[in-house]
């Protein structure tokens, strides 16, 4: 099958590609990165969560759960109540994928501050 995708395969769209073999041991030392973020919310709702990570209104994350913009643990988010657990991994279509770490400390007003890691 690899050699005939190889002989095959010469452009995606519009645009040509080339395709060379490589052995999968290259990425036995494969480590995904992150860029570790910290916002402050008042709760752990994914609409909550999603309008601090992309600093836009509640309204503006609640229509993009409407319009199945949002995927939680690769499902389609369908309801702004949900509250994020620890190690949940979401995407926010046009703005990035994320998982959830968890909530690092409360403030005085009982707002929480999360951490979260972007994928890079």
């Amino acid at each position: 099958m690899a050699l005939y995708l190889k002989d095959n395969l010469k452009m995606v769209g519009n645009k040509k590609v080339s395709l060379e073999e490589v052995d999968l041991s290259v990425l036995d030392n494969y480590e995904r990165k992150y860029e570790e973020k910290e916002i402050i919310v008042s709760s752990l709702r994914i609409d909550n969560i999603i309008s601090g990570i992309i600093n836009t209104s509640r309204k503006v994350a609640l229509d993009k759960i409407k319009n199945k913009e949002v995927i939680v643990n690769y499902d389609v988010m369908n309801k702004n109540s949900y509250i994020l657990k620890e190690n949940d991994i979401f995407s926010i279509r046009r703005y990035g994928k994320y998982k959830f770490v968890g909530i690092v400390k409360s403030t005085k007003k009982n707002n929480f501050i999360v951490r979260y890691l972007k994928y890079i």
